[in-house]
C-alpha cells in the first residue's frame, strides 16, 4: 500500500528521487504556475520509491487570494481509481486543519475525475471546502 508522507519546499528535491522516470507528475502538482510560490507543504504517496501522486497546499491561496486552498491533486495514470487521490486530499485537508487554517478551503475541479473525487467525501468533509468547478477551461 502506498505511503503518504508531508514534505516542504526545502524538501521538493526529494521527488527527484521518487520520481523514477515519471517527472510530469511533479512538473504538473508542485511546479506549475505559481504553485512553487504559493505552495508550502506538499502531501506526496510513494511506494517502493516511486511517486504515485501529489496534493499541494497552499496557505494563503493561489496566486495569493488569501484563502487556504489544495491546488492541486495529482495521481499517475497507473494508479488511479484505486482511492489514492481521495486518501491525498483527506491527508491535505487534515493538514490544513492541523495548522489551524481557516475553512472554506478552496478547491478547484478541472476535470471529470476532479470532480468524482469531491463528489466522494463526506458531507461533513463538504463543509470544510469551496469547490469551484473550473472544467470548462480542461482539455479533458
Amino acid at each position: 500500500m502506498a505511503q503518504l508522507s508531508l514534505i516542504r519546499p526545502s524538501e521538493f528535491h526529494v521527488l527527484s528521487q521518487l520520481l523514477d522516470g515519471t517527472r510530469e507528475i511533479a512538473t504538473l502538482t508542485i511546479l506549475t504556475g505559481d504553485r512553487i510560490f504559493c505552495c508550502d507543504e506538499a502531501i506526496v504517496a510513494h511506494e517502493d520509491s516511486i511517486l504515485l501522486g501529489a496534493a499541494t497546499i497552499a496557505p494563503q491561496g493561489e496566486e495569493k487570494s488569501g484563502q487556504p486552498g489544495i491546488v492541486g491533486v495529482c495521481v499517475r495514470p497507473d494508479s488511479r481509481r484505486l482511492g489514492l487521490g481521495k486518501r491525498l486530499l483527506l491527508a491535505a485537508i487534515n493538514r490544513m486543519q492541523e495548522r489551524t487554517l481557516p475553512t472554506p478551503y478552496r478547491v478547484d475541479t478541472v476535470s471529470k475525475m476532479g470532480k468524482r473525487l469531491v463528489a466522494q467525501c463526506s458531507p461533513e468533509v463538504l463543509k470544510l471546502l469551496e469547490v469551484h468547478d473550473t472544467s470548462r477551461w480542461s482539455f479533458e
